[in-house]
């Protein structure tokens, strides 16, 4: 939040956010770091919300309109992000063409879009939005004021909590990955594993566009509260986040996976089989983590091993073509002497 009340500001037409190069009368500017502060000699904002620790540098420009402290401006943006939101929501509070089976809840403040199917035995809580085309499975439930985007489809047997977002085209639910291979006599047959748990999505999770959260072998696959996924991810069956995970685009968790606490996974990383990565602790892009992560490290690297180690190891890479020279030489050396 802000720093100071600034009452006399509470009358600014503020109309929408801008971004700081282009921005213009009545909106409102955000910088957290110094590094952006060169695109104010073309901004000509209605006010600027800046970080607590660039706020020398901002005073000392004597810019021509008001000036806000914040402890966390990227943080005040987040929150301000929410009032300016032009999110569609489905016309009414059921689309004709949208099914619910007789045996299934729908509260009466939920909206269903147009095609949007609620199997038997499902729920749905209140104000709890369904885009066009989401499909909720057999004895499913959504919390109240949860929004799933369009396309949605969710199995049956999944809970999913309050204040959960699930975006376009993303499925929850769907078998898991599991096969036993069985010799016979003309070779090998695949036989599939049934998965019969579910799948848990706790409050406040929210799910990026095409991800998949496969549902449990036996008992469930879990998202924690405060969960964030990013676009294109995926949660193999049994795989567990604790609170505030973090899992960016084309991540993945294999089946049985333990994520703890606020530990964050980068861009394209792999989580395998069994692997249990601890309380805080971050993984670099496109790493492939084959051993449990100790809390609060940070790890990257394919295989994933301790940053420091990581970085030394691929100093040395840069200079083996030195190294094999150096030996190279030697070896002659004590092939001439001998």
């Amino acid at each position: 939040g802000l720093i100071e009340d600034y009452e006399a500001l509470r009358s600014l037409p503020i109309q929408r956010l801008s971004a700081v190069e282009t921005s213009g009368p009545g909106e409102l500017i955000f910088i957290a770091q110094a590094l952006y502060l060169s695109g104010l000699a073309t901004a000509k904002p209605a006010a600027l919300v800046v970080s607590e620790a660039i706020w020398p540098q901002v005073s000392a420009l004597n810019l021509g309109y008001p000036v806000l402290r914040s402890h966390d401006a990227m943080l005040a943006f987040a929150k301000a992000s929410a009032h300016f939101q032009v999110e569609p929501k489905p016309t009414g509070s059921r689309h004709p063409t949208a099914y619910v089976d007789p045996t299934a809840t729908v509260h009466g403040t939920a909206a269903l879009g147009p095609y949007a199917v609620v199997e038997e035995g499902a729920e749905i809580g209140p104000r709890a939005i369904l885009h066009a085309g989401v499909k909720i499975g057999r004895g499913s439930k959504v919390g109240a004021d949860s929004v799933l985007f369009a396309g949605v489809v969710v199995y049956h047997d999944v809970v999913i909590g309050e204040r959960v977002r699930i975006h376009g085209n993303s499925v929850i639910g769907a078998d898991g990955f599991g096969y036993v291979q069985e010799r016979t006599p003309t070779g090998l047959r695949h036989v599939k594993i049934h998965h019969v748990g579910g799948v848990e999505i706790h409050d406040d999770v929210e799910i990026g566009a095409s991800s998949t959260v496969d549902r449990g072998t036996l008992g469930n696959t879990v998202l924690g509260k405060n969960t964030i996924l990013d676009n294109q991810v995926q949660v193999g069956h049994n795989a567990i986040t604790e609170q505030g995970v973090v899992m960016c685009g084309g991540s993945g968790l294999a089946g049985s996976s333990y994520v703890e606490k606020f530990a964050f996974i980068g861009g394209y990383a792999a989580i395998s089989n069994k692997v249990r990565v601890g309380t805080g602790a971050l993984i670099a892009a496109m790493s492939c983590v084959s051993t449990s992560v100790p809390a609060g490290r940070r790890w990257g690297g394919n295989p994933a091993m301790d940053r420091m180690q990581f970085n030394k190891s691929w100093a040395l890479i840069g200079r083996l073509p030195e190294i094999f020279a150096y030996v190279k030489a030697e070896r002659k050396k004590q092939d001439g002497s001998s």
